[in-house]
């Protein structure tokens, strides 16, 4: 058997053994595992025969080398079987998928690689040392060098695209299972919702009037008593906010879209928001740009958690810069709120929309669950990019009204 042939089946039976063990992880069906074990062997073997034909020490390093890593991965691919047999196929995917797991894979591509590179320069040392051989040989030698280096060449790029593929499906697959755990919070938020709200807001109502009435027959009262009604006032809108946001979160009413002028909508929502001077607000909407088609009221309570986000963040001041554009092509507009205060880590920007979930004191996390979900309800969608330590930016991009 030649040496292209050897290297087209070792990366077939790889293929074949990754393929066998993720299916076994995506499934729990152990059909993939008596496959893994009849490919196995059958891999072992191929490499076996390159390092017979290839037997220089220069070449057999390299083929070590490429031997070492197929080891290792059949190593942490019978671990992820393993899992399967415990019922941790969640384990065995994230094993499967795990830096360590697509380093070896690299390794094994880059050895294979040097492997064939010192066959070739092997066999052009050949060429030049052995003048006496015919000018048809030295041809045939350079065709099957060719022949080679094109295999090799595929062989690659095969590898590379498999991994750039499974990279992308396991991002899609993260992505998936992000919206599957929400949807579940939903749905669990969604089933106490309704009557715990209720049961608040009365005893909320009650004492918020009995603050107004303490608030209106005492004004004459010391400074000590005024600052605690105020708190008392104060702690009595937190709570309104949370049910408020928790009613929201689970119970998206259906959107009532109108024609609605980005700056207008968003000059209401400034005006709502309380902006500390500290914090300066710079508004970018171009008079050129379309109007958007949305429900109004949605939207407004949208870009409001979306300020108020940004002004905490800047507890210290800082710019908060609210800039729209137009995609033409995709009939859209995208609304970009930035600002310049502590920023959000990497691991929290993965759950920013999850619902309960929260970096701040005294809340739910449950007003970005309800700027995402007003968003989807109105045609939109909302993303987040952040770097620690400069600032995040926020951007909506909702349907235009042209």
């Amino acid at each position: 058997m030649t040496l292209t042939e050897s290297v087209g089946r070792i990366m077939l039976f790889d293929e074949v053994l990754t393929m066998s063990a993720r299916m076994a992880a995506a499934t729990g069906d152990l059909v993939n595992e008596k496959r893994y074990d009849a490919f196995d062997p059958q891999l072992t073997m191929e490499i076996d025969k390159v390092r017979a034909i290839l037997p220089r020490s220069e070449i057999e390093r390299f083929v070590a080398e490429t031997d070492e890593a197929n080891l290792a991965l059949v190593s942490m691919e019978r671990q992820a079987f393993a899992l399967v047999h415990q019922g941790k196929r969640q384990d065995a995917l994230n094993l499967l998928n795990s830096p360590e797991y697509l380093r070896l894979k690299i390794v094994y591509a880059d050895g294979m690689e040097k492997t064939v590179k010192a066959a070739t320069a092997m066999i052009e040392e050949d060429v030049l040392n052995r003048r006496v051989l015919s000018f048809w040989l030295a041809a045939v030698n350079a065709v099957g060098t060719l022949l080679l280096l094109a295999t090799w060449f595929f062989a690659i790029r095969s590898a590379r695209s498999w991994a750039a593929e499974r990279r992308e499906a396991s991002a899609a697959r993260l992505q998936a299972q992000d919206e599957l755990v929400r949807k579940e919070k939903l749905a669990l938020l969604g089933q106490v919702a309704d009557r715990v709200g209720h049961e608040l807001r009365n005893p909320l109502g009650v004492m918020n009037n009995a603050v107004y009435f303490l608030q209106a027959v005492l004004s004459d009262a010391d400074d000590t008593t005024r600052e605690y009604l105020g708190i008392i006032k104060d702690e009595i809108a937190d709570a309104e906010r949370i049910v408020s946001d928790l009613l929201d979160a689970v119970r998206t009413k259906t959107p009532h879209p109108e024609k609605v002028e980005v700056g207008e909508l968003m000059q209401q929502v400034l005006r709502k928001c309380d902006v500390p001077p500290s914090v300066t607000v710079h508004l970018d909407i171009p008079e050129t740009l379309p109007a958007i088609r949305v429900d109004p009221v949605q939207m407004r309570q949208v870009f409001w958690n979306l300020f108020t986000n940004a002004v905490e963040a800047m507890p210290d001041g800082g710019e908060l810069k609210i800039r729209a554009d137009e995609d033409q092509a995709a009939h859209t507009v995208t609304v970009r709120i930035m600002d310049n205060g502590s920023g959000i880590t990497q691991e929290h920007q993965a759950n920013l929309f999850q619902p309960m979930f929260t970096t701040k004191a005294r809340r739910v996390g449950l007003g970005l669950v309800v700027v995402k979900n007003l968003t989807q309800a109105n045609g939109g969608s909302v993303g987040v990019e952040s770097i620690p330590g400069k600032g995040s930016e926020f951007i909506v991009t909702l349907p235009s009204a042209n």
